[in-house]
């Protein structure tokens, strides 16, 4: 519900920009079986030669349920998914490491 301001509130314009590449702004991969499976990405609008990213600005959302079968069907999917998989335990340890440096 609005609630009235005591006084007008003016932002500033916010000029047009034209942004080249995408962001991965999220990543959200949900895995509960070997037969099941979801996968959602956020891109956002960014430049990677300045390195600007329009916050809040989603441009694209890329979203399956066929978790299992894109992993099947797109050998890039297969291979990213594969990678993660495989940095797991350097993860694992990296996170452990700074835990343990935090609490000492």
């Amino acid at each position: 519900m609005p609630i009235p301001a005591p006084e007008p509130i003016t932002t500033d314009p916010v000029e047009a920009k034209t942004y080249p590449h995408s962001w991965i702004a999220s990543l959200s991969v949900n895995v509960p079986s070997t037969s099941k499976g979801s996968l959602a990405i956020n891109l956002l609008p960014c430049d990677a030669t300045t390195g600007d990213i329009a916050d809040g600005k989603l441009v694209e959302r890329l979203q399956t349920g066929e978790f299992w079968q894109m992993m099947a069907e797109v050998p890039e999917a297969a291979a990213a998914m594969h990678a993660v998989f495989d940095a797991v335990p350097a993860i694992r340890a990296w996170i452990k490491t700074k835990t343990e440096n935090q609490n000492s």
